[in-house]
């Protein structure tokens, strides 16, 4: 605001527009900082409970850390959430089936590849995670 020759004057600038959470995410989750990347994933799914990038990233490392029944708790949700996407809902698909086969569930691990191939066909990790079931 300027206040001069008995005028006032005032400039208007809108916020600048705020990062999607996983744009600041991603790269911790792309150089393996784990340990960083989780507190911030379980913020934003505090924030949104259905983000479908917060619960898919918290159930791979759930996975990959052996915590296999909440890895599948939130890869179930991802497959829910990610479903306008067929390419994000089939990779939660091969993520679940993973953690399926992980915990010995052979049923399941077969399902969710037969269900990421039936709404992506072509996807190559849902075809060799099939292949690996039988």
């Amino acid at each position: 605001m300027v206040f001069a020759a008995g005028r006032i004057e005032v400039a208007w600038e809108p916020a600048p527009a705020e990062a999607p959470a996983m744009a600041s995410i991603g790269p911790l989750l792309q150089q393996r900082r784990f340990d960083e990347a989780r507190p911030l994933l379980e913020t934003l799914l505090q924030l949104q409970p259905e983000h479908p990038e917060a619960l898919y990233n918290l159930g791979v490392l759930a996975s990959e850390e052996g915590r296999l029944e909440e890895a599948r708790l939130l890869l179930r949700r991802a497959v829910v959430a990610n479903a306008p996407d067929a390419h994000a809902q089939a990779n939660a698909q091969v993520a679940l089936a993973l953690a399926a086969m992980r915990l010995g569930d052979k049923a399941e691990a077969r399902q969710a590849p037969e269900a990421a191939i039936e709404v992506e066909p072509g996807n190559s990790f849902a075809l060799v995670a099939l292949a690996a079931c039988w």
